[in-house]
Order: C-alpha cells, then structure tokens, then sequence
C-alpha cells in the first residue's frame, strides 16, 4: 500500500467515524418508526370485518365500534406512508427544501404510493393491502440495516466487533 493509499484510507475511515453517530441514530429513529406501523397494521388487519370495511365503513363516525377503530388506524397509516414519502424526497433533493408547499391533493397521491388501503373495500381486500404494505416496510427496514452493516463494517471489524456502542445492529 502507497503512502497516498494509506492517506485515503485513513481519510475514509476518518469520514466513518464522524457520520456513525449520526446514521446509527437514524437507523434507530427509522426501526421505532417502522415497529410502530407494523404495530398499526397488525390492529388494522385484527379490526377488519363486515362490521367496519365495505359498507360497514359507514359506522365510522360512530363513536367505539370497530369501524370507528379501524378508520382512525387507517388514517394513521396513511400519514405515516405520506410524510415517509415526503421525507425521502426531500432528503433526495439537492436543496433539501426543493419541495416547496405540498398540497392536500398531492399528500393524498403521496400517501397512496404504497398501495390504497381505504376502509370502504372488501375486508379481504384491505387485509392483503396491509400485508403487502407490512411486507414493504419490512424490506425497507433489512435493506436500510443491510446498507449501515455495510458501510460500517470495516470500523466494527477494525475495532474487534466487541460491544462498541456503535454494533452494526441499532436498537428496535
């Protein structure tokens, strides 16, 4: 190894050790957001019946039924699919900020960029929506994992792996 080899590679592990900190702790924000709609959507999925999808959907506004229940989970879900999505885009814009004001009209588009998860469909339906919208967090939440393991993996192995604050597994 060069002399310049050995000054990129000290300049790169210089560069790992000062955004750790950083991308652990956002890879720990993003597994308590991610349980956190997993939780949501395993309660929607237990509150789907005939009593709260399709037409039963229209007890949602009565107060402590299951319709009323699964509507407010719903629209928790939504939120957070929307605001994750906005999050993304402006964490790709060069600018951050690129954005601008967001519509109610292009939230709703935002939100549904995983799939339509309305109350008044076939509970069946819904249910499988919610699956496959479980299964894509869960892959976001392994591919996410699988990049910081990655990227920092030549510091774990240089420090020995051994119980470093700073593991290639963030907290749940």
């Amino acid at each position: 190894e060069t002399e310049e080899e050995a000054k990129l590679k000290a300049a790169r592990t210089d560069d790992l050790i000062r955004m750790r900190p950083k991308a652990f702790s956002a890879l720990g924000s993003f597994k308590q957001k991610t349980n956190f709609m997993k939780d949501n959507i395993k309660q929607a999925i237990d509150n789907i019946s005939g009593w709260s999808t399709a037409y039963g959907a229209m007890l949602q506004g009565w107060p402590r039924t299951q319709a009323q229940a699964l509507g407010t989970l719903l629209t928790t879900i939504k939120a957070n699919v929307g605001f994750q999505a906005l999050q993304e885009m402006r964490a790709n814009s060069p600018t951050g900020g690129a954005l601008g004001q967001v519509s109610e009209r292009e939230l709703a588009y935002l939100q549904a960029t995983l799939g339509d998860i309305g109350q008044t469909q076939d509970g069946a339906i819904l249910a499988q929506k919610l699956k496959a919208l479980q299964a894509q967090i869960e892959g976001m939440h392994g591919r996410l994992q699988q990049a910081y393991d990655m990227t920092f993996r030549p510091l774990t192995e240089a420090e020995g792996g051994d119980g470093n604050q700073y593991t290639t597994r963030a907290p749940v």
